[in-house]
């Protein structure tokens, strides 16, 4: 493989690796960088800090020492390279003047006047500091709310409000009364569940509890999510009509220029902190969250932890969720934490005869025979689409096709409210952005169908009535997010005598309108990556695989995609992307679950 990344002198040893494709830029000159501060460092340090580097990038926390390249696609060239055994490693590791050594679940502390190593190693994983004082710093956080309880709590009225707004208990266990009395007793709590389980109506449910314990009283309550498009998704989702949601970064005001206002030092002026969509919540944000909530301050976070993680290092809901069950080896398990974690599990959407609960289930578990035999079961809601067979494949293209016409003419024709409910009802969504059936292909499918069908669409220009937008960039100017989308419709200008294009985003109930130069980056989606359509459902959806040895297959994803759809699902894989997708665990590398179980 050929590169055209240029290697600093001071990581000159990095030149067979950049030469196979192991690292991008960002990781080899971090590691010059390095190489340079402390001079005479061994290649291992210089290899392992490129690959600290490259975890983070990817995803990871941290690296493990002993399976250290084992999620990267080692080209022929790369299985020849001169790789470190674990064992010498580890002796480079401990000696090094560039690396802290540590006991695992040891704060860094540094002394007056001392410099702090960029690198962090305890024996079994090797972090870049930042990312080890990030990890510990939430543990301690999530174990300090974890064993204690809020003050000043009547428990008697809880118990009262309780039985006004889900009746007096059965002897079945109710889950979501549980996850509300703790949420209302407790610093910490975790409700977690997948799609149609609850957690919505659950949040509501917090929300009215609230109000009756206050009397009434507005209570100082916040509401977030990781994303524009979920925060707004959780704000249409609520009846609490007094409280909108916000996004994290937003709530704790950090932008480009300047880090949290919101801190230890100036904690956020709120009761209750509730956190909707917390699986796409990443580990420094998350820490930054739990620095700034105030020390009686309730905190919930709601999601699914079987989704995908954030793109970002870490997977800190699974991993809670993780330390609440008992180590497979040890044993060992936090209980504290579990007594803060619910669990919903009745789903509340499908039926009992549903195809797509009964696939996502299925998936979560891993059960790769059981999924197979219910994509070929032939249930009403789910449809699989082998990707070598023409006439199978024709026909999920034509569905996709005649929705996105459905689109255009409403928008054409100026009907913003219609055109932005049919631009929901379809979506395509794939695991990659190029090659067969990826985001790009999709994109030029339509596009190119919509000019053979509709008299002057207008898909051959950058702008057109039924164009759908997706925001690629927090747009903090005109309010608009990472992942809001909106739609380019025809609007009649009585004033010039002509129409005009608009892009419209619905947005707390009502339309906002823009003109195209207003807006900042953006993509069409006509399709879009599963990442990107987190926090959102569709009536009907396509789900696309790549064939194997694609690195991007995983269960999450697979189980992800599935999840968006509300009715129906079309999966669009071979048998052997299936396969592999759902025995492919994305297993993040971290010390979190370690940290909260040896302290349970």
């Amino acid at each position: 493989m050929t590169t055209d990344i240029a290697v600093p002198k001071s990581a000159q040893s990095l030149e067979p690796f950049v030469a196979a494709g192991v690292f991008e830029p960002i990781d080899i000159h971090a590691a010059g960088s390095l190489a340079r501060l402390i001079t005479g460092l061994e290649p291992e340090i210089i290899l392992g800090a490129a690959l600290a580097t490259r975890a983070v990038r990817e995803g990871h926390v941290c690296v493990l020492v002993d399976d250290a390249y084992a999620d990267i696609d080692l080209s022929d060239t790369a299985k020849a390279l001169s790789w470190p055994t674990p064992e010498k490693w580890r002796a480079v590791l401990t000696a090094s003047p560039a690396v802290r050594v540590v006991e695992p679940s040891e704060t860094v502390v540094v002394a007056s006047g001392e410099a702090l190593v960029p690198l962090v190693f305890d024996g079994v994983r090797l972090y870049l500091d930042r990312y080890y004082d990030y990890e510990l710093k939430l543990a301690d956080f999530l174990l300090d709310r974890s064993g204690s309880e809020r003050i000043n709590v009547d428990e008697s009225e809880i118990e009262k409000t309780l039985d006004e707004i889900y009746g007096k208990p059965t002897g079945e266990i109710d889950y979501q009364r549980e996850a509300v009395r703790r949420a209302l007793t407790g610093r910490l709590t975790v409700i977690a569940g997948g799609p149609g389980t609850g957690k919505t109506f659950t949040i509501n449910r917090l929300l009215k509890a609230s109000r009756i314990l206050d009397g009434g009283r507005p209570r100082a309550i916040a509401l977030a999510a990781p994303t524009g498009k979920a925060a707004a998704r959780m704000t249409e989702a609520l009846s609490d009509g007094e409280i909108k949601a916000t996004t994290l970064h937003r709530l704790l005001n950090i932008t480009p220029q300047h880090p949290a206002r919101f801190n230890a030092d100036n904690p956020l002026p709120f009761d209750l902190v509730v956190v909707d969509e917390a699986s796409m919540v990443q580990l420094a944000l998350m820490t930054q969250l739990f620095t700034a909530l105030s020390p009686n301050a309730s905190v919930v976070l709601v999601g699914d932890p079987s989704q995908l993680a954030s793109v970002e290092a870490g997977a800190v809901l699974g991993d809670i969720v993780t330390a609440t069950t008992p180590d497979p080896d040890s044993g060992a398990v936090n209980a504290a934490l579990a007594d803060c974690t619910v669990t919903l599990k009745r789903n509340h959407r499908f039926s009992a005869e549903s195809g797509i609960a009964e696939l996502s289930q299925l998936v979560d578990a891993g059960e790769t025979e059981a999924v197979l035999g219910c994509l070929r079961a032939g249930h009403d809601d789910v449809v699989w689409i082998d990707p070598s067979n023409p006439d199978d494949t024709a026909r999920v293209e034509q569905e996709t096709i005649v929705a996105a016409t459905q689109v255009v003419n409403a928008a054409k024709a100026g009907n913003a409210e219609e055109a932005l409910e049919k631009s929901i009802e379809h979506n395509v969504v794939c695991a990659t952005r190029y090659g067969k059936f990826g985001v790009h292909y999709w994109t030029d499918k339509i596009q190119n169908e919509l000019l053979n069908t509709i008299l002057d669409c207008g898909a051959d220009r950058p702008w057109y009535a039924g164009r759908p937008i997706m925001i690629t960039h927090n747009d903090y100017l005109n309010n608009l997010f990472n992942g809001d989308t909106g739609l380019v419709v025809s609007q009649s200008n009585s004033a010039r005598g002509l129409d005009e294009l608009k892009v419209i985003f619905a947005q707390d109930g009502e339309l906002r309108r823009f003109n195209s130069s207003q807006l900042g980056e953006h993509t069409t989606w006509w399709a879009s990556t599963i990442h990107k359509t987190q926090g959102s459902e569709f009536d009907r959806v396509v789900v696309c695989l790549p064939d194997p040895p694609a690195r991007v297959l995983a269960r999450e994803l697979l189980y992800t995609g599935i999840t968006r759809a509300r009715a129906h699902v079309s999966v669009v894989a071979s048998e052997a992307a299936l396969r592999m997708a759902i025995e492919t665990p994305a297993l993040r590398a971290s010390g979190l679950v370690g940290h909260l179980r040896q302290s349970g």
